[in-house]
């Protein structure tokens, strides 16, 4: 079983078209949004309301197969949350060092503190560039 995101589908049909790689008029396209609606509860409304990102379960269907362009891995887009915040977290302390706020250094400690920091921002931003 596969894990999208939804995008700027406006229905289980538009999604299940873009998964699938149906047709509008492809005669599966209501099974494969029977589908998607069974192993997703959360499509079952008006998905137009559901923010862009939801992940949506996808299941395999026997003479359908996943677009794997639009699969996601859960574990990859937590780790890439998670270098976010930290890329996020170290410009913040990069800002308060060279703005003076960081309390308890020298002023012959301060410019060591901030290379160091703008080595690990730089090293965040070049990992996260790589395999984002």
């Amino acid at each position: 079983m596969q894990i999208v995101s939804l995008s700027n589908e406006t229905t289980v049909a538009d999604l299940a078209s873009r998964v699938y790689g149906l047709k509008a008029k492809d005669p599966r396209l209501a099974g494969a949004s029977a589908a998607l609606t069974a192993s997703n509860p959360a499509l079952r409304g008006d998905i137009s309301k559901l923010p862009a990102g939801t992940p949506v379960v996808v299941p395999p269907i026997s003479d359908l197969s996943v677009s794997t362009a639009n699969s996601i891995n859960p574990q990859r887009e937590a780790l890439l949350t998670t270098l976010n915040q930290l890329g996020r977290s170290v410009k913040q302390a990069s800002a308060a060092q060279l703005a003076g706020v960081t309390e308890g250094l020298s002023h012959s400690q301060a410019p060591a503190r901030a290379a160091a920091i703008q080595t690990l921002n730089d090293d965040v931003a070049a990992f996260v560039k790589f395999h984002g």
